[in-house]
């Protein structure tokens, strides 16, 4: 006599008639998309350059400034027209 009746498997081993849904690993697709839309990010910014604040009036007073942003002491923006910085 068997210690489980033929009618009554054991619950830890899988039914035969039940079908085992299959596992996909979603975190390395979550990682890699995470990474994606990082990279995407970071291409957008363009790295600048620091000018002295002497020149920046100059170009200001010339209109070669297109856009500035204040913040704090900071002050970024871009010319109308390129300017070498030696």
């Amino acid at each position: 006599m068997s210690a489980y009746p033929s009618q009554n498997p054991p619950f830890d081993q899988p039914q035969p008639s039940e079908k085992r849904r299959p596992r996909y690993p979603w975190w390395p697709i979550l990682i890699g998309l995470a990474i994606l839309l990082f990279l995407l990010w970071q291409q957008d910014e363009q790295p600048g350059q620091s000018i002295p604040y002497t020149r920046f009036k100059k170009e200001l007073k010339s209109g070669n400034i297109h856009r500035l942003v204040a913040d704090g002491d900071n002050l970024t923006g871009e010319f109308k027209t390129p300017i070498t910085v030696v």
